[in-house]
């Protein structure tokens, strides 16, 4: 809506990006972090046991959201580098991560519907053992980021080229 594209305009003005916030304040954001992103994760990876679709919905809705945001604040130069320079290191492993847990959950559909020799139950439970890693992996990925994203993408100290060049070199690795 347009009331929460102004709100995410704000929050990314120059003047806001990790103001008054400190150790504690920072802390605290990577507990937020780390329950809002693994929690996404595990639901993505938990409702692909209906067909997979409410993975691809969940996945959707949240691309199609950010890429709403970043439209936005790409167009307005008080907020393009602090948007970018924000999420470009975390959204390396933020992404990476909920796609795995979206892949995974529809491997777990995808054991439903087409359980070949086995029966649905044992298809599941067969699906579930391989793909557990994967969601393993991709809470760890989601870790890393939520520590990024508290610790280093809200820094002020922090120069935007630099983001931009750790960044990089995230999503290249």
């Amino acid at each position: 809506s347009p009331d929460k594209l102004e709100k995410m305009r704000q929050m990314y003005m120059s003047d806001k990006i990790g103001v008054g916030r400190g150790a504690e304040g920072d802390f605290a954001m990577f507990g937020m972090y780390i329950w809002n992103n693994i929690s996404i994760d595990f639901r993505t990876f938990g409702a692909g046991v209906f067909g997979g679709l409410p993975a691809l919905y969940i996945m959707g809705v949240n691309g199609l959201s950010m890429g709403a945001v970043a439209s936005w604040l790409s167009a307005d130069l008080a907020t393009r580098h602090n948007f970018w320079s924000f999420v470009i290191t975390h959204g390396s492993f933020e992404i990476v991560g909920m796609l795995l847990s979206g892949v995974g959950g529809m491997r777990l559909g995808l054991s439903l519907i087409h359980p070949g020799r086995l029966s649905r139950r044992r298809a599941l439970y067969a699906a579930s053992q391989r793909m557990f890693p994967v969601l393993v992996g991709a809470s760890i990925m989601t870790f890393i980021a939520a520590f990024f994203e508290a610790f280093w993408s809200a820094s002020p100290v922090i120069p935007h080229a630099v983001k931009y060049a750790v960044g990089a070199l995230c999503w290249l690795l």
